[in-house]
């Protein structure tokens, strides 16, 4: 695989995605709330709890969305980071581009926020996380 081929969830062959329902359970199967493992799945079931309760995918993409727009990206630039179809018919027939560029400043942009809560950098209203011992 080239350095552009490499995919941020991998399936076991690191040769393409992992499928949407295996991540869904991988999340699941790490926010078992005091429930013990299911067979042949994760044994830390509590490594991706939080104090307000589960969280899924799609509330990560929604929190990229949010702060991607919050941050000043344009509503087009986030839907389409997000692979949003567009929901004008003329713009979906008319306009075939995908703005990548934008699109890579957009990620770039939010992973170096991330990058600055990861590092202690105050950001408002979000809560810092401690990893749990153990």
């Amino acid at each position: 695989l080239s350095e552009h081929d490499a995919w941020l969830f991998p399936d076991t062959s690191g040769q393409k995605p992992v499928c949407k329902k295996s991540f869904g359970k991988q999340l699941a199967d790490r926010q078992r709330y005091g429930k013990p493992a299911i067979e042949g799945r994760a044994l830390a079931t509590d490594a991706l709890e939080l104090p307000g309760g589960r969280w899924t995918a799609h509330d990560l993409r929604r929190t990229a969305g949010t702060l991607m727009a919050t941050r000043g990206h344009s509503g087009d630039v986030v839907n389409e980071c997000l692979n949003h179809v567009q929901s004008d018919p003329m713009s979906r027939t008319y306009l075939q581009t995908r703005r990548e560029k934008e699109q890579v400043i957009a990620f770039e942009d939010l992973g170096a926020y991330l990058t600055e809560i990861l590092e202690g950098v105050p950001a408002g209203n979000v809560v810092q996380l401690k990893k749990k011992a153990g």
